[in-house]
């Protein structure tokens, strides 16, 4: 009985089997979920953050200035609520308010269109398609890796060393003499 192939031994096979043409409609399809699906998340995340942002404003005068008691279910449920909402902003943040999410999106755009405007521009015969596939090929997988150094622990991690290194930022506790 033969062993089953496994799904990368399927993709290679069918990679060998596909011409120059096929290969350049594939990585521009992939080129164009990759994009859409960024805004798809970039949407996502901005609807929590601006959602997060409101009840932060809203809640608390309702709370101080009576309008819903403290000590009623509802006004200990709005706390509980407010208190979970802070600390999600707060965690969250480098993700609800991120320019890094729209510049990703962006560039994913951008090598999207350069695709689709280079295999417009680029003869028919099969060795200008491959080299075309080839370039982009490689410009994706950079764009894919460098987002993906970009994750919360690595992004969070970084921006507290940042954050103790700035320029001016004295470490030093003792006070000047």
């Amino acid at each position: 009985m033969e062993p089953e192939k496994g799904h990368d031994a399927v993709r290679q096979a069918t990679y060998a089997e596909a011409g120059p043409k096929e290969l350049l409609e594939e990585l521009e399809e992939r080129a164009r979920r990759d994009f859409q699906r960024m805004r798809r998340w970039r949407h996502v995340h901005r609807l929590l953050g601006v959602l997060f942002t409101v009840s932060l404003i809203a809640v608390p005068p309702l709370l101080a200035f009576g309008v819903v008691e403290q000590t009623d279910s509802l006004g200990k449920g709005l706390l509980l609520g407010m208190t979970l909402v802070a600390a999600l902003n707060a965690a969250f943040e480098p993700l609800t308010h991120s320019q890094r999410r729209r510049a990703s999106m962006n560039a994913g755009r951008r090598l999207y269109d350069h695709i689709r405007a280079a295999r417009l521009a680029a003869s028919t015969d099969d060795a200008s398609l491959l080299e075309v596939f080839e370039d982009f090929a490689d410009r994706f997988a950079d764009l894919y890796a460098a987002r993906g150094k970009g994750l919360l622990d690595a992004d969070l991690s970084a921006k507290g060393r940042a954050d103790r290194q700035k320029p001016g930022r004295s470490t030093n506790l003792k006070a000047p003499s």
